[in-house]
């Protein structure tokens, strides 16, 4: 379910229609948050589902609609997710009991929901009254799975930091950015978004072009990030210098660095004065 409302958020943010994708990425990550947290009790484990998340395109959908706040804690809840709970879980904080008997009830009916469902199904033929209660548990199913998402949202927010705190960290010289990425399903639906927080005001998002060095896609950009981070460990890349080739070594780095700047900064300047240190999530 989560995935394919993703889908179909994916799809209307292809076509701008932003407003009509908002509440459809919404459900989406209610159903992803209940799934996410049913499959292990490490956060790390549910970081596997990371790539089917519905946040980045959800914080690029609020950004465009102006709701900024939103998109930040959008963008917050995907990067911080995994680690988030695996902290949670390592701090050993419960839910509360009136939470975990919730939690217990809402897993056995959908159980038993679900396995009537799945009896009726296997029928060759539905008598009426078949029908009838076939119809009465797909809405109780509904509606348990909507509790559960209610509960997987409040349990998942437990270690986020609230924009307020971060705010707060941070000096007046200083900023935090974090890049959010959207892949669609053709290159064209591909975009990146920038944004910045300073010590006080709101988050501000900034739309980067996914070609702004000609002739480079997406993969290309991936491709001189991992080349960069190579040179600066001093590793050696083909093509490129490495193990005391330090005057090639420097000129690459410089190249590599310019062509990141392009893409990941360049356009984020005009929010920057006055700035001199930046946090990079």
């Amino acid at each position: 379910t989560a995935l394919a409302y993703r889908v179909l958020g994916l799809n209307l943010h292809a076509l701008g229609k932003f407003a009509n994708a908002r509440p459809i990425l919404l459900r989406a990550a209610a159903t992803y948050e209940a799934a996410r947290l049913s499959v292990a009790d490490s956060g790390l484990e549910r970081a596997i589902f990371s790539e089917r998340s519905p946040y980045g395109v959800l914080a690029a959908v609020q950004a465009r609609l102006g709701d900024v706040q939103a998109a930040w804690l959008a963008a917050e809840t995907d990067l911080a997710r995994g680690l988030s709970d695996e902290l949670a879980a390592r701090r050993r904080l419960p839910l509360s009991p009136e939470q975990e008997q919730l939690r217990v009830s809402l897993d056995k009916q959908q159980s038993d929901v679900s396995s009537r469902i799945l009896q009726l199904l296997s029928k060759q033929a539905l008598l009426d009254q078949d029908q009838t209660e076939l119809d009465e548990l797909r809405d109780e199913r509904r509606a348990l799975e909507s509790k559960a998402s209610q509960l997987a949202v409040a349990m998942s927010k437990r270690e986020l930091v609230p924009l307020a705190d971060v705010q707060a960290a941070l000096a007046e010289d200083t900023v935090l950015i974090m890049w959010v990425q959207v892949r669609g399903f053709h290159p064209q639906h591909q975009e990146r978004w920038g944004c910045v927080v300073r010590r006080s005001g709101k988050p501000v998002w900034e739309l980067l072009s996914a070609y702004e060095i000609v002739g480079q896609g997406w993969e290309d950009e991936a491709a001189t990030r991992w080349k960069f981070e190579r040179v600066v460990q001093g590793k050696r890349v083909g093509g490129l210098g490495g193990f005391g080739c330090l005057g090639q070594e420097a000129e690459d780095l410089v190249r590599l660095a310019k062509e990141l700047h392009v893409r990941r900064l360049a356009p984020l300047e005009r929010h920057l004065k006055g700035i001199k240190h930046l946090m990079v999530v």
